[in-house]
Order: structure tokens, then C-alpha cells, then sequence
């Protein structure tokens, strides 16, 4: 249990309403599609994604840079990776960019979340080497309501490097990473 202090303002006020117990805590009104959460943040878990790109590890870093991303946007209560992993150990879940809705709910319920993002990565090519070089990326992700199975959101996205060139030939983005990162912080600003 635990009780707000008081502000100068409130006690003059005599505004007792923030005095409240943790346990009389409710849902702020705060929702994405029908989701509501306590702090007005959803509370989420990014599964490992889906890596058909041929780029070993590129499933890890899109997953690593979706976690980060999803984090500094300061709307998502991010659950630690390694709770998920663990979750996928015990209870032998081996996805690739799905879940059973049984495994979800019960994913849900164990680190109590909101929704779980999966996703798939299509591509993730340096473009060969040198100046000319152009990377691509290619990415799916999907956000699903971890209590009804539904998809809440989706999106996709495929971008090279070049597709960032502003005036005068700069901007262009030369890693996959860079270019991932900005594609995810993209889809992060599309989640409502």
C-alpha cells in the first residue's frame, strides 16, 4: 500500500482526492482500441521476430530495436525481453511471428499484459559494398489483444536507404539498422 504526498496546493485546496490506496486504484479512461491500463500506458511484450530475410540475426535486431524504440516513445509499459524468452522456454512456445490464443491468454495473464507485438522480418540486405551500396529493409509487425486474440494493429513497411535523400543528396541512411529504427519509430507513431 502506499499514499501520495500531499502538494502545498492540495492541502490548501483541501483536496484530499489523490489520497488513495494502491489497492483503490482504477483504470484510468486512457485507451488504445478498447485496451485501458492503469497509467494510461500499455502494457506490452515484443515476441522474438520472425527472421525469413536470409540475414542471420536480423530477426534479433529488429526485435532489440522494436523493445528500445517502443520504450523511448514513453507510451508502453515494455516488459523485459527476457521474461518473455523465459515464458517461451517453459512453456515450449516456438513462434515465428504467431501465437495460439491458449499460449497468449496465458502469457497475458503471467506477466500481465495488455498486448504482445509480433512480427516478421522480409528483408534486411546491406546492398553489397562500397558507396553505391543501397540497404533495405523490409518489415511486418502486428499488435494483438492478449486477452481476445484480435489484431488491434498492423502495419508494414519496406525502405532503402536512398528513400531518405533530402535536398542536395544528403540523408541518405547507410545501415540496416539506421534504416530499421526509422521504419520502426514510424510504426510506433501509427499505434493509436
Amino acid at each position: 500500500f502506499f499514499f501520495k504526498q500531499k502538494t502545498a496546493y492540495e492541502i490548501y485546496q483541501c483536496d484530499w482526492s489523490s489520497d488513495v490506496c494502491s489497492s483503490d486504484l482504477k483504470k484510468s479512461q486512457t485507451s488504445v482500441d478498447g485496451v485501458e491500463s492503469v497509467t494510461g500506458k500499455i502494457r506490452v511484450a515484443v515476441f522474438p521476430f520472425n527472421n525469413i530475410s536470409g540475414r542471420v540475426d536480423a530477426g534479433r535486431i529488429v526485435t532489440n530495436i522494436f523493445v528500445t524504440e517502443l520504450f523511448n516513445s514513453k507510451r508502453f509499459i515494455v516488459v523485459e525481453p527476457g521474461n518473455v524468452l523465459k515464458f517461451m522456454r517453459e512453456e515450449r512456445v516456438n513462434i515465428l511471428g504467431e501465437i495460439d490464443l491458449v499460449k497468449l491468454q496465458l502469457l497475458s495473464r503471467r506477466l500481465n499484459l495488455d498486448n504482445v507485438i509480433v512480427g516478421t522480418v522480409t528483408e534486411f540486405d546491406d546492398g553489397g559494398k562500397g558507396m553505391a551500396a543501397v540497404p533495405v529493409v523490409s518489415i511486418t509487425a502486428r499488435m494483438i489483444d492478449s486477452d481476445e486474440g484480435r489484431i488491434v494493429w498492423s502495419a508494414q513497411d519496406k525502405k532503402k536507404g536512398a528513400d531518405f535523400i533530402t535536398i542536395f543528396g544528403l540523408g541518405r541512411l547507410r545501415t540496416l539498422t539506421s534504416i530499421a529504427q526509422k521504419i520502426i519509430r514510424n510504426f510506433i507513431y501509427t499505434i493509436k
